[in-house]
């Protein structure tokens, strides 16, 4: 009785490499915009903590307000990073999903490809039965 083997079976590993890679990607673009909240949180903090502050003279009150003008410029370049980057993770996940989508077609395939091994292996297992017992009557 033959082995079972899938034609397309160096084309699943492949598929399934480029899964793995693509959610790696989408993994990295994940982290990625992670960091950038946290960054932009820590910058938001940091204007919060300073319009808390009470300017004792004239300068203290021109630096402070230089400082969160400065501040909200960090914040708006944050929101564009920011946009970015979730730019980058949506188009990382769709081509996971393509991807995934890539190989499991390929495992079904393979898995439609073993059931009919399976029930080509379970006919001649059948035959040679059937031709045994036909010449076990005959004797």
């Amino acid at each position: 009785m033959r082995r079972f083997s899938f034609r397309l079976e160096k084309i699943m590993e492949y598929r399934d490499l480029r899964e793995s890679w693509a959610k790696d990607a989408y993994l990295a673009a994940r982290k990625a915009r992670f960091d950038a909240e946290a960054e932009r949180a820590k910058i938001v903090a940091r204007r919060e903590l300073a319009l808390h502050c009470h300017p004792k003279t004239l300068e203290d009150s021109i630096s402070l307000e230089q400082f969160v003008s400065r501040l909200d410029i960090e914040v708006e370049n944050a929101n564009s990073i920011l946009s970015i980057l979730l730019q980058e993770e949506e188009q990382a996940r769709c081509e996971w999903v393509e991807a995934k989508i890539a190989a499991e077609a390929l495992h079904k395939l393979r898995e439609r490809a073993y059931e009919e091994w399976q029930i080509e292996l379970n006919r001649e297992e059948q035959k040679v039965l059937d031709d045994w017992t036909q010449s076990r009557r005959s004797a």
